[in-house]
C-alpha cells in the first residue's frame, strides 16, 4: 500500500507540473505577442518619421474605425504612461523607450525559458520515478 500511495503522490505532482508548464508556455506566447507589437510600433515610428507635413493619413478612432486626416508634423509625441498621465517625447526618445521595453521583455523571456527547461528536466526525472514505481506496484 505504501508504494501505491507514493505513486499516487508522484502522479499528482506530475499533473501539477504539467499545469505549470502550460502556464509558462502561455506566458511565453503573450511575451512574444508583446514583442511583436513593440517591433511593429517601432517600425511604424520609422515610417512616421519619413512622412512630410501635410501628408494624408488614416487616424484610428477605435478598433477598426478610421478617419482621414492631414498630418501636422511636430517633433513631439504624446505617450500614455499610465493612470491617465500623458508625457511628451520626441520620436527618437519614444523609439529608445520602446527598444528598452523590448530588451526587458527579451531578458524576461530568457529567464522564463530557463525556468521552463528546469521544470521540464524535473518532470522528466519524475516521470522515470513514476515508471519505476509503477513496475513495483
Amino acid at each position: 500500500m505504501e508504494k501505491k500511495e507514493e505513486l499516487q503522490k508522484k502522479y499528482m505532482e506530475m499533473k501539477m507540473i504539467e499545469q505549470q508548464v502550460s502556464h509558462v508556455q502561455n506566458h511565453l506566447k503573450l511575451m512574444e505577442q508583446q514583442m511583436e507589437e513593440l517591433m511593429g510600433t517601432i517600425q511604424g515610428l520609422d515610417e512616421f518619421q519619413s512622412l512630410e507635413d501635410g501628408s494624408e493619413m488614416l487616424v484610428p478612432l477605435n478598433n477598426g474605425i478610421f478617419t482621414k486626416g492631414t498630418l501636422k508634423k511636430g517633433n513631439k509625441l504624446l505617450i500614455n504612461v499610465g493612470a491617465d498621465v500623458v508625457v511628451e517625447k520626441s520620436v527618437d526618445g519614444t523609439k529608445d523607450l520602446l527598444h528598452k521595453q523590448l530588451e526587458e521583455l527579451k531578458e524576461s523571456q530568457i529567464e522564463l525559458v530557463n525556468q521552463l527547461q528546469q521544470i521540464v528536466h524535473y518532470a522528466t526525472n519524475l516521470e522515470q520515478e513514476i515508471a519505476a514505481l509503477a513496475k513495483q506496484v
